[in-house]
């Protein structure tokens, strides 16, 4: 079962490098401030889009605006959402998925701390099932863009998994993204979960067609008793 996480009851907040990850300040106690108020944001989506919306850049698209809007790309950004898991969503898994994330990011669940990942490309699961309370909180410290190449530039020395067309190209002005560009959601199964499933179809000599699958089944450790079903047009196949 998915719960989607996606939609425009998010929350942004810019900040300067580093202070949303030190809680308060060392001097007065209080809340470190952002570097803007909290704003709407929407998942998927970009924090340029963002910002756009709640009118604190102007049309990036327009004149030169592109030129005061880079200062996007060098803060932190904190996504915050808050929700209630649904009753009976208590499964044996729950796993919290990011299926895009742009693009290096440290991950928080109802105060504890899950981890940090680094890739636009890689989705990124983190187990939830002890922490998932009635009442949830979500929050998604993105960090400034890495440095990279743009068109005028060496791909040998690139060493992000980054696309480098908002770093300036020939049909494009510089507008280096960042946000949550794909689904968030929880995934809750049963004890086993299916992960990885890659199909390959072929043809044999004899015209036959081959279908191949294979993929990763998490769960099995020290288990002998579990059996993976296939369906292809109505036929079963162990």
């Amino acid at each position: 079962m998915h719960i989607m996480l996606n939609g425009s009851d998010w929350r942004l907040m810019g900040h300067w490098p580093y202070t949303p990850l030190m809680g308060r300040s060392m001097e007065t106690g209080g809340e470190l401030m952002g570097a803007t108020e909290w704003i709407d944001a929407t998942v998927p989506g970009s924090v340029q889009a963002d910002l756009m919306r709640a009118g604190i850049i102007e049309d990036p698209y327009y004149a030169d605006n592109s030129l005061r809007c880079e200062w996007v790309e060098h803060r932190w950004w904190r996504y915050q959402k808050r929700f209630a898991a649904p009753e009976g969503v208590r499964m044996e898994r729950v796993t919290l998925e990011f299926m895009g994330v742009d693009y290096a990011a440290h991950f928080f669940f109802n105060g504890h701390r899950l981890g940090w990942h680094e890739g636009m490309f890689d989705p990124v699961r983190f187990d939830v099932a002890a922490l998932l309370q009635p009442e949830n909180r979500l929050d998604v410290v993105l960090e400034s863009v890495p440095a990279e190449n743009s068109q005028i530039g060496y791909t040998s020395e690139s060493r992000t998994q980054k696309a480098r067309f908002g770093y300036k190209w020939d049909f494009g002005t510089r507008l280096v993204n960042l946000g949550l560009w794909e689904d968030v959601r929880l995934n809750c199964t049963g004890p086993y979960r299916l992960d990885d499933v890659f199909l390959r179809s072929d043809v044999d000599d004899a015209g036959r067609g081959l279908v191949r699958v294979s993929g990763r089944v998490d769960g099995l450790m020290g288990r002998s008793d579990a059996v993976l079903s296939l369906t292809l047009e109505g036929a079963d196949a162990l």
